[in-house]
């Protein structure tokens, strides 16, 4: 039986190609259509296409990225049964000279204007990724997080392993900022690996 979810609203983010050329992932626009594929299969989940927002290759800059959640967060602030979907597959990179820091170690989500050289000003921090998640008063949120361990993105993804800047590592999520990210209730967060795993 075909319906339509309208309480349910998504951001799918999938960087593919990034101004850094060496460092873009098309497959990750791939998945992101296929989730929201998914979504809008009245059969599945029916969501009414104008309740999923797509960004990716030059369309998913840190700003855009932030302005996909504020939109995200005034969807589910007008609809008191929303039900949010943010989906990101790209890099993720931990700043190893943070580590022992603070309880969790900087980590970026790599969008497509990163500037090389300037990752602390041009990625997108999980901080300001989690405030950000914090402003959507959805009644039930899901995150889903597909940024692999190095290995485990250069097997998924077919890509081969990439130089970083010093300091920089490949990762899944810390724990840390999971257990950040689904504070709350009726919030989970999947992640596509551990930052150990490959």
């Amino acid at each position: 039986m075909d319906t339509v979810f309208s309480y349910g609203y998504a951001l799918l983010i999938g960087v593919g190609e990034c101004a850094y050329a060496p460092w873009s992932l098309p497959v990750t626009v791939r998945d992101m259509q296929a989730l929201q594929a998914v979504l809008a299969d009245p059969g599945l989940c029916g969501y009414p296409a104008d309740h999923i927002r797509l960004l990716h290759d030059a369309g998913a800059t840190k700003q855009a990225i932030l302005d996909g959640l504020a939109w995200l967060a005034g969807q589910a602030a007008a609809d008191g049964d929303a039900t949010a979907v943010v989906y990101f597959s790209g890099h993720g990179w931990l700043d190893e000279a943070g580590v022992g820091a603070r309880p969790c170690a900087p980590y970026y989500l790599i969008p497509h204007d990163v500037e090389p050289f300037d990752l602390a000003g041009s990625a997108l921090a999980a901080e300001a990724f989690t405030a950000a998640l914090r402003q959507v008063p959805a009644r039930r949120l899901l995150v889903l997080l597909d940024c692999c361990h190095a290995a485990g993105m250069a097997t998924a993804k077919d890509r081969p392993a990439m130089k970083l800047p010093p300091g920089l590592t490949q990762s899944a999520p810390p724990k840390g900022l999971v257990d950040e990210l689904r504070q709350g209730a009726g919030r989970a967060v999947f992640s596509s690996s551990t930052g150990s795993q490959r």
